[in-house]
């Protein structure tokens, strides 16, 4: 529950900028409003990465002195590089998602992406869009150490709060996309559904759902035999995190395999493929999505949930579909989480 809470307090005030945009889009005197208050997030994310970077060399101090109780050692252990980058990061993405709200930038961006430039919801997108490559980042910098050091206590109570995880997912990442395209503000259900590319595709289409979702198990089975003949204890390691992170679901069988390949298939592809995608192209969505998969650190998984992410993003353009997307994902996760409780 807190994990759901501490998301949703967090995404809130991104959700408000959002919100903000979709009126200026319809009343462009807020325009300016919009980019202010867009403005006065990134000051306070800039001031939180420059916290971060001051933090991380305040950790070894008090290391040294004495300050910090010994049973804390542990669990700040090799923190204070994890800060280091992580509060460039943060700041870099604040700044990113900042100048891009300059009319030049967001001109010459417009060269690059499918946006108009003085589209507000456009530049909002691409703006905060590159905001959060930094926060996903930083989150990234500083989730390494604490769960490559985490406790057998830490894992257990991650594993118990899986299904509260899976739910955090939903509730964090489907409201931006939703709301992104103007659902209820700028657009009809109707409208939002063809503007998410989440509308019935063609019987034809729907024939490349399982293949699809073959091809990409068979892409996850060659990553994986390779990661465990090279890295075997990277190997263990990460699948030691995945079960802390998500393991509290196994014990529920099919129906762990159904939510994990339905709320992610949802969330992740509506807001990556369905509202970003569009308007941003393949490669800015596709990185943010493989930086939220936090819990494989940097990692072969990483780079598979990349692979995974353009695969995906390649059909969204050739079909034109998000909801084949939507069924490839889900099959595919269904499938492997299926395989692994087949393996206990």
């Amino acid at each position: 529950m807190e994990t759901l809470l501490g998301s949703l307090s967090l995404i809130s005030p991104l959700l408000l900028g959002i919100l903000l945009s979709n009126f200026a889009a319809r009343d462009p005197r807020l325009k300016v409003w919009a980019y202010v208050y867009l403005l006065l997030i990134y000051s306070l994310l800039a001031l939180g990465g420059l916290a971060l970077t001051g933090l991380a060399f305040l950790i070894p101090i008090m290391v040294a002195s004495g300050q910090v109780p010994a049973p804390a050692l542990d669990q700040i252990r090799g923190l204070d590089g994890a800060l280091v980058v992580a509060g460039p990061l943060l700041m870099a993405g604040a700044a990113a998602g900042a100048i891009v709200l300059a009319p030049p930038v967001r001109r010459f961006a417009a060269r690059l992406l499918p946006i108009q430039p003085d589209a507000v919801m456009d530049v909002t997108a691409l703006s905060m869009t590159l905001a959060a490559l930094g926060l996903a980042g930083a989150n990234l910098a500083i989730t390494a150490p604490l769960l490559t050091g985490m406790s057998d206590a830490m894992a257990a109570q991650l594993s118990r709060n899986s299904w509260w995880t899976l739910v955090t997912n939903l509730f964090t990442l489907l409201p931006p996309a939703l709301l992104g395209v103007g659902l209820l503000i700028r657009r009809s259900p109707r409208e939002t559904l063809e503007r998410l590319g989440l509308t019935l595709p063609k019987p034809a289409q729907l024939l490349l759902v399982f293949p699809l979702a073959l091809g990409l198990i068979l892409l996850a089975l060659l990553v994986t035999g390779a990661w465990l003949a090279l890295d075997p204890l990277g190997y263990e390691q990460i699948g030691k995190l995945g079960n802390a992170v998500l393991g509290g679901l196994t014990g529920s069988g099919l129906l762990a395999a159904f939510a994990i390949g339905g709320i992610a298939g949802i969330s992740e592809e509506t807001l990556f493929r369905g509202a970003l995608q569009p308007k941003l192209g393949i490669v800015l969505p596709t990185l943010l999505f493989a930086l939220l998969h936090s819990q494989y650190l940097l990692s072969p998984a990483t780079a598979l949930v990349l692979l995974i992410g353009f695969v995906l993003a390649f059909v969204r353009r050739w079909t034109g579909s998000t909801l084949i997307c939507v069924l490839t994902h889900f099959l595919y996760n269904f499938l492997m989480v299926a395989i692994s409780l087949l393996q206990r």
